[in-house]
């Protein structure tokens, strides 16, 4: 029996980013087919996760600024809090995109040319929590 060989690479930048690089848009593939198609590599993606922590009230806080150039990018946030998030999401050649992420929900962003993830609590709870996940395509 042959092992399955994952290009899977988790690199831990600090506590709350987990970088993670997999094959796009297929997800998880099972090892035992015969034949794989094989994709070009410009069909890869990174994919970056981590938690929304941060006081409300507070000055926005950066999550995440993308490493070298600005690329393409599909952003959602979770609120798990009764804070309302005011995301932010700074682009290289187009305007900002701006928008709220009410108590409960979960919101998706597509970033032509993503650079910095901005987010703001507004509210009365004390602590806004969530989480953020990034699919950075290349």
């Amino acid at each position: 029996m042959s092992k399955c060989k994952r290009r899977s690479r988790v690199v831990q930048a600090n506590k709350q980013i987990n970088i993670v690089q997999v094959a796009c848009p297929g997800g998880k593939r099972s090892c035992r087919k015969k034949k794989r198609r094989r994709r070009p590599r410009s069909m890869g993606c990174m994919l970056a996760t981590g938690r929304i922590f941060q006081r409300c009230g507070d000055a926005p806080r950066i999550y995440f600024e993308a490493p070298s150039e600005a690329c393409r990018a599909l952003v959602r946030i979770d609120n798990d809090t009764r804070c309302l998030m005011s995301v932010r999401i700074e682009q290289q050649s187009d305007p900002p995109i701006n928008g709220e992420v009410e108590q409960g929900q979960q919101v998706s962003f597509v970033a032509p040319s993503l650079r910095k993830l901005t987010i703001a609590c507004r509210g009365d709870s004390g602590i806004c929590k969530g989480f953020y996940r990034i699919r950075l395509l290349q």
